[in-house]
């Protein structure tokens, strides 16, 4: 009898065990494979049987790609402005997080709400008005051009003060104020410490939405020089001619670097998914 009650109990382990090792196949297998193909040539990529291990082309197509597309500058520009955006968006979302969080003051609920509803507003309509400020302000061709337009990301905006109305104790930031504590050093003594975590979190998304943006770069970055990884990619495709090789090797590099991004700050990522769930829960 015991074993029959345990019966589903076993089918329902085994179909949840099914489904994520057919979601980890569906993420795996296409990074695999364009590491694979990145070694090998433009004929060989679509071969039949496909090749599922390492070729011998790949500092090949490398070497190709670099006198192509300078990706090895466009690597250093996207790690740049990736790197900057998330710092600076993590920063800036902090410090407004926790004045949304713990201060009081007028319309601070529909300036809130305002700021929020940026969210919904698609890019691409705000692109023509955002060109003009930049080059208005001889930004254009720049890394400043990328960078301040998101900087400042509503739903960071959000996440951050969330996160902060939940675990910072107002009893012990005002206690803080009465011991003579500015709000610059309560936010970097006290707030940052314990929103640790999700900041970390949100800088490793915002990194992965900066490093595979296309669009915003491609309308502000003129030259080869200040190129990133996405907009040096697609400025290999031709209209009869796709080096495959190159592409591939050009989308290896664009894996590789924010898998080491997240694999550097994973604890904080996880304490800050486990932070998430037992604050869903109460």
């Amino acid at each position: 009898m015991r074993a029959t009650s345990d019966l589903p109990h076993v089918w329902q382990r085994a179909i949840v065990i099914a489904i994520v090792v057919v979601a980890l196949g569906c993420f795996l297998v296409p990074v695999w494979l364009t590491l694979v193909w990145a070694s090998w040539h433009d004929s060989q990529i679509f071969s039949f049987p496909p090749h599922f291990f390492f070729g011998p082309y790949l500092g090949s197509n490398l070497s190709q790609l670099n006198a192509a597309a300078q990706i090895w500058r466009a690597l250093l520009n996207s790690v740049v402005i990736g790197g900057l955006t998330a710092f600076g968006a993590v920063l800036l979302c902090t410090c407004a997080g926790y004045a949304f969080a713990k201060f009081s003051f007028k319309f601070k609920t529909g300036i809130f709400y305002v700021l929020l509803a940026t969210a919904a507003i698609p890019s691409q309509i705000t692109a023509v008005p955002l060109f003009i400020i930049m080059d208005r302000l001889g930004w254009i061709n720049s890394y400043q051009a990328v960078i301040i337009p998101a900087i400042a990301p509503a739903l960071g905006l959000f996440y951050m003060r969330t996160a902060i109305s939940q675990v910072v104790s107002s009893e012990m930031l005002e206690a803080a104020r009465l011991d003579g504590a500015g709000e610059l050093r309560i936010v970097r003594s006290m707030v940052m410490p314990v929103v640790l975590p999700a900041a970390a979190s949100l800088g490793i998304l915002l990194f992965s939405l900066s490093w595979s943006n296309l669009f915003w770069p491609l309308v502000v970055l003129r030259t080869n020089s200040m190129a990133t990884i996405p907009v040096a990619l697609a400025g290999l495709i031709g209209t009869y001619d796709q080096p495959y090789g190159q592409l591939m090797a050009g989308a290896a590099i664009g894996v590789v670097v924010p898998m080491i991004f997240f694999f550097a700050l994973r604890k904080y990522f996880m304490r800050g998914v486990v932070l998430s769930a037992s604050r869903a829960q109460r």
